[in-house]
């Protein structure tokens, strides 16, 4: 068996349960890391848990539609700003999004 490390990452969470009708979280979720060295991963056991809601595939295709859309949007506006920083560092002159900014920029720098 090959030998390897196993590392994992996760955030955690406590929660009251006392009245399991309505469970509430107790303080913040906090993040956690584990190591392992020399695992043989011949020996372990895939855990994945399914949903814990029925998704239909028409609407979870749907959301990934809408946040591909948005993921795209995001990075025309991204490109678009750094062109604009590139024109105000070639040009001196503001232009786009970055020109509702120039007023507070100028009189800081007065």
């Amino acid at each position: 068996a090959v030998e390897s490390h196993l590392r994992i990452l996760g955030a955690v969470s406590l929660w009251n349960v006392s009245n399991s009708s309505s469970p509430e979280p107790v303080g913040t979720e906090e993040s956690f890391s584990m190591f392992k060295m020399n695992v043989d991963r011949s020996k372990l056991t895939p855990m994945i848990k399914p949903f814990s809601v029925d998704v239909s595939p028409e609407r979870l295709k749907e959301e990934m539609m809408e946040q591909r859309q948005a993921d795209k949007e995001e990075g025309e506006q991204l490109r678009q700003l750094l062109e604009d920083v590139q024109w105000l560092k070639q040009t001196g002159q503001w232009r786009g999004p970055l020109a509702d900014y120039s007023d507070l920029l100028d009189d800081r720098e007065r």
